[in-house]
């Protein structure tokens, strides 16, 4: 939690509440923290089992901020967190963007990053990080 003094000299929580998506190993919000940022996820989602374990592991050593874990976006309750979170993160895999490699990610995962935003807005969050 980070405080901060408000115009009026009280102490504000400046910690920001997101949901991570294709989360992976936790860079994106290890990142943000470095940067700087305050973050609380309030939920991961993340459909690979090595890469969910991998989340376990790290919430266990205390890296990254124990929060559940989802393995399937399709049966993530987002109703529970419209209004409710400031922010958004997701680290789409980079296979179907990428220049690099064989270039074989199209397909599926192509697809995800434009199926998904336009859920992004009823989350009715501030920020949004891909």
């Amino acid at each position: 939690m980070q405080k901060k003094k408000s115009l009026d000299g009280d102490d504000v929580d400046t910690t920001q509440t997101i949901i991570s998506f294709c989360t992976g190993y936790g860079g994106i919000e290890l990142g943000l923290e470095a940067a700087g940022l305050s973050i609380k996820p309030v939920a991961y989602v993340e459909r690979d089992a090595y890469a969910a374990a991998n989340l376990v592991a790290k919430i266990e050593a205390n890296r990254l901020v124990a929060a559940p874990i989802w393995s399937d976006v399709a049966t993530f309750p987002s109703e529970q967190f419209r209004g409710k979170i400031h922010g958004i993160v997701a680290g789409y895999p980079c296979q179907p963007f990428s220049l690099a490699g064989k270039r074989r990610g199209g397909g599926r995962r192509a697809m995800a990053l434009g199926r998904h935003r336009a859920t992004y807005s009823n989350y009715q969050a501030v920020m949004v990080f891909l």
